[in-house]
């Protein structure tokens, strides 16, 4: 999937100041969680590839390249809509795929208009295409004024430089104008908030459920004011959430910036430990998470609690050899797969997270321990003390009973009692995933507890019992569609959605209501009835 360069840390930050929500949200109508103002937000380079894709097939591959100019803060996700900068390597990068688009549709210009290519010599033609390709490229009908500004400018280049140009002309003005790269939310209406209109509801539902515009239904039903009420929203919802993966990609990008699988594509390991670990094996750790997805959301039951207790996956024989599982033979081949029993469940035990949460020789408690408490848990840490002397690794000792022996230093133990007793779960993984029983030659211990939670602090014995624990734990549901909230509304979790206790409550029960089921739990969020909301 096609997601912006990251200027740094590639972990989304969610553990500032949640105080602040106060002062990014605006006034509460009757009825209301915290809004959003009135606002632009601007497409992703994703999106506007899958626009072009949608206005012109084949056109999606002539936008590849603007994700590279595009830098992302890692306290946000690809969609935020803070993100309204245009620099100048992006607005080139733009200019060359509008001409590249314009230049692919004149190829079959019966694709933009049956008329055409045939009648390119009548206006009433040329008028047909405009305000179709137009309502088609600004996801709503143009207005008279904006319908004859684009004849004007056709008319203008069709007698300086023939008709075809003037088709090609207006083609490219279309691919640039704010119209298109950018999607209104001002709507109209009532004091104190408005309610977005029938295209901007299908743009907004669109953009975050599939990642692209709205489809020729999803248009219609806006046109005919059918996006009014909870029913009609919660209904294109499904539609869209029960097609499968190809027309839910909103949803497994927002998956995907979670979980950070591909990142493992940019590690090492070293070779003389690892000798399996290499460009095909990191592939398939990979691809594993979002083929477990996908096989959960449209071919299980959905389940919120599977997400950390599946006691399957989607592997090759490659990661099938890694985790000792009897699965296919072939590497080109992912297959569901049962788990080893006791070892391996849900996502948590997947060699994508281990690998990547781990050194070039040896795993990283804290740093898996951090990962579940911030990421999964949505839990602020303290900031990390200054200038403080961690003691060299002591001989004959496990990596556990270091950092337990660190825990005494009162400069650490304030975070580390919140990060190491969860990394712990994860001692039975080495540095690519595979299962060990030793530490230096000493048994593993992979005991921990989940402090700071509802009924807490909760034991467990390994990272299989901590899924069952995830699984169940309001935090972690509030967390994952806090941030699915928050990746939908364009928003920022930390700031914008996490000390809102109205909107965690409402997603909470969304959940509750759906009985843990993702699908109808996401149908209910964006059919609440303040989701198409804005504060004036």
């Amino acid at each position: 999937m096609d997601a912006p360069a990251r200027s740094d840390d590639p972990d989304r930050d969610t553990t500032s100041d949640p105080s602040s929500t106060t002062n990014k949200l605006g006034p509460n109508p009757v009825g209301s969680c915290g809004l959003v103002p009135r606002r632009l937000v601007k497409l992703t380079p994703a999106q506007i590839a899958n626009s072009l894709e949608a206005l012109v097939p084949g056109a999606g591959a002539d936008a590849v390249g603007l994700a590279s100019t595009i830098a992302l803060a890692r306290d946000e996700f690809s969609n935020s809509a803070r993100r309204l900068e245009l620099p100048e390597s992006h607005v080139e990068a733009l200019l060359t795929a509008a001409e590249k688009v314009a230049t692919r549709a004149l190829q079959n210009m019966a694709g933009l208009a049956s008329c055409l290519p045939a009648s390119i010599n009548d206006d009433t033609c040329i008028k047909a295409f405009i305000s179709d390709f137009g309502a088609r490229a600004f996801r709503r009908p143009l207005d008279t004024a904006e319908a004859d500004s684009f004849m004007d400018f056709f008319k203008k280049e069709a007698t300086a430089r023939g008709r075809s140009v003037g088709v090609d002309q207006v083609l490219q003005a279309f691919l640039v104008s704010p119209n298109f790269l950018f999607r209104t939310e001002l709507g109209s209406g009532m004091a104190g908030s408005t309610s977005l209109s029938s295209p901007e509801r299908a743009s907004a539902l669109s953009y975050f459920l599939t990642e692209g515009p709205p489809s020729s239904a999803l248009m219609l039903a806006a046109n005919r004011n059918e996006l009014s009420t909870k029913a009609q929203i919660e209904n294109q919802a499904r539609k869209i959430l029960t097609a499968g993966a190809s027309s839910a990609r909103g949803l497994l990008q927002f998956f995907q910036e979670t979980f950070r699988s591909e990142d493992v594509l940019g590690i090492a390991k070293d070779p003389k430990l690892f000798p399996m670990f290499n460009r095909s094996l990191a592939t398939a750790m990979a691809r594993e998470p979002m083929e477990f997805i996908q096989n959960l959301l449209w071919k299980d039951d959905a389940s919120f609690s599977k997400l950390y207790t599946a006691n399957y996956s989607i592997v090759n024989s490659d990661l099938a050899k890694l985790y000792g599982a009897t699965g296919p033979s072939s590497s080109s081949t992912y297959v569901k797969t049962m788990m080893p029993e006791g070892k391996r469940a849900g996502i948590l035990t997947q060699a994508s997270f281990l690998a990547r949460y781990a050194t070039a020789t040896s795993p990283d408690i804290v740093n898996r321990g951090k990962f579940v408490r911030t990421q999964l848990l949505c839990q602020v840490l303290p900031p990390p003390p200054m200038m403080v002397a961690i003691p060299p690794p002591r001989p004959g000792l496990t990596a556990r009973q270091n950092l337990e022996m660190n825990h005494v230093l009162p400069a650490c133990s304030t975070c580390h009692s919140l990060m190491d007793p969860l990394g712990f779960a994860f001692e039975h993984y080495d540095a690519i995933g595979a299962w060990r029983n030793s530490d230096g030659g000493k048994p593993i211990d992979s005991s921990g507890k989940v402090n700071g939670v509802e009924g807490g602090p909760l034991p467990f014995s390994d990272a299989v019992e901590l899924g069952k624990l995830m699984s169940t734990m309001p935090e972690a549901q509030q967390c994952l569609f806090g941030q699915l909230y928050s990746y939908g509304s364009g928003q920022r979790y930390a700031t914008d959605v996490q000390g809102d206790e109205c909107r965690q409550s409402q997603l909470l029960a969304n959940v509750k209501n759906a009985n843990g089921n993702l699908i109808d739990a996401l149908a209910a969020m964006v059919s609440n009835d303040d989701f198409f909301l804005r504060t004036n």
